[in-house]
């Protein structure tokens, strides 16, 4: 029977390693009373909470329930397999990294080392005291802390591995996608990367970019991020003095795509006079930079990508009719993520893992109740919205159901005359809903409102400004009750 020793009362004071020293948790695997003794003394000092195993099969149940930052094994309580095999199966079962700490009070060493081969783990020999426990667990620590930062280090090298490897999905709708990517992928034709926000368009894009065997670089521009008296100088370049403020002659982004690929995002925002010069580099791949006399030639694929309906947009008169056309030879559909439900554990578990990493504590384990809410919400947000969730999740230390839950109540829709038509949630109208979430937010983070404003998804003066309301209100209220 797994018992919790009980837990020192350490203050939340951050450690090196990123974790707050009230925070911290151990799983113990031994079964021989008098280490069990020693190793719940000597631990409480340094964990807040001690799970203790009698067995291998008790030691996966709790890794299954508990987040833990180390693993203490005494050596001889593997329950008929080795020890390298007992710590790859509890890595395997958790999607986070943890120390492991190996108890001998074995005599001979070279037993004692030949248990240790192929696991990364400190040894602890008995008997041991204060000092012995802290040098061993400082030295796991240190030894997870470089892990870590060769993890970061190679998920920056991993931003320019081919994409295959970087692509989380087995669902249909998207396995359908990237079997449409790999075929037009070589192909010199131009793209329009059509979907929702935050569905994943860029990394379409760039996916197309890597598979088509092209040497130069993948240039991404958000054309909505690019004021208007400017874009003609940032996509085509200029030369010296075409321009009050020109002191030197630039290069434009098509320059800098030149034998690669031109990523232009958000082409709905794209001013109608520049419309009408990208439908010409379309047409014969040429282009004049600013004040130059000459025209230029280009080599980059144009790819394009909007969450717009582009063709409503034309009927407004916002968007060129030719330069569609022009666009829409080949046109891909990047599905919602809502049409990918059977992707979102996967991407659940990639991002926990990844934003804890980042943030230097143990993700929690994805608990049945949190996946639960995640398959039934519609992700409006789409991918982003889910990382963003997952994200605040772990720096607030609330279940992903809860973070879900609030900005899910505000997302009512609103009557056209609130003062007339009253909406029920839970028996609360929507200003009361909405006042209840506030002060649920407020409850949840301790009455830190730029916390309380990551849990609603709004901003921290949203907040305040919401709370001035309300006392207002009930300042109001209370004189009228005079």
């Amino acid at each position: 029977m797994a018992q919790p020793a009980s837990s020192s009362e350490a203050a939340g004071t951050a450690s090196d390693d990123g974790f707050q020293e009230g925070e911290r948790s151990a799983i113990i695997l031994c079964n021989e009373p008098r280490m069990h003794g020693s190793l719940s003394k000597a631990l409480s000092e340094e964990f807040s909470t001690l799970h203790f195993a009698t067995g291998s099969d008790e030691l996966h149940a709790l890794v299954a329930k508990h987040a833990f930052e180390t693993l203490v094994i005494h050596i001889g309580q593997a329950g008929g397999v080795s020890l390298a095999e007992l710590v790859q199966n509890v890595r395997a079962s958790v999607i986070f990294d943890f120390n492991t700490v190996v108890v001998s009070d074995e005599s001979d060493l070279t037993k004692v080392l030949a248990c240790l081969q192929d696991i990364d783990a400190v040894l602890l020999r008995a008997p041991f005291g204060r000092a012995e426990i802290y040098s061993a667990l400082k030295s796991a620590r240190e030894r997870r802390r470089i892990a870590r930062e060769n993890f970061l280090l190679q998920r920056q090298v991993d931003q320019s591995s081919p994409i295959k490897d970087r692509v989380v999905g087995e669902s249909e709708a998207i396995q359908k996608l990237w079997d449409i990517v790999r075929r037009v992928a070589p192909m010199p034709a131009s793209v329009l990367i059509t979907g929702e926000t935050g569905t994943g368009k860029e990394l379409t894009a760039r996916a197309l970019h890597d598979l088509s065997g092209r040497t130069g670089s993948f240039v991404p521009v958000n054309c909505a991020a690019i004021p208007a008296d400017i874009i003609e100088s940032e996509l085509f370049g200029h030369v010296r003095g075409a321009f009050s403020g020109a002191v030197q002659s630039r290069q434009g982004l098509f320059g800098h795509a030149d034998g690669g690929t031109l990523f232009l995002d958000e082409i709905g925002e794209l001013p109608l006079a520049m419309q009408a010069k990208l439908l010409r580099v379309l047409e014969n791949k040429r282009y004049r930079p600013l004040g130059h006399n000459q025209e230029t030639t280009t080599s980059a694929r144009l790819l394009f990508a909007t969450n717009r309906n582009l063709p409503s947009e034309i009927a407004a008169g916002r968007f060129r009719e030719d330069l569609y056309y022009r666009m829409n030879v080949l046109v891909l559909n990047v599905p919602p993520l809502r049409e990918r439900r059977s992707d979102i554990s996967r991407l659940a578990l990639l991002y926990m893992n990844l934003h804890a990493i980042e943030i230097g504590q143990p993700p929690p384990p994805l608990e049945a109740e949190d996946l639960d809410a995640m398959l039934n919400y519609d992700w409006p947000g789409n991918i982003r919205e889910l990382r963003n969730v997952i994200e605040r999740s772990l720096l607030l230390n609330l279940p992903i159901a809860q973070v879900l839950g609030p900005p899910a109540a505000l997302k009512q829709p609103a009557p056209q005359k609130p003062e007339d038509v009253t909406l029920s949630v839970d028996n609360l109208s929507i200003k009361s809903a909405e006042e209840h979430c506030i002060a649920e937010a407020l409850r949840i983070s301790g009455g830190n409102k730029s916390a309380a404003a990551r849990l609603l998804g709004v901003s921290r003066k949203t907040v305040e400004r919401r709370i001035k309301r309300m006392n207002a209100m009930n300042k109001n209220s209370r004189m009228k009750n005079l």
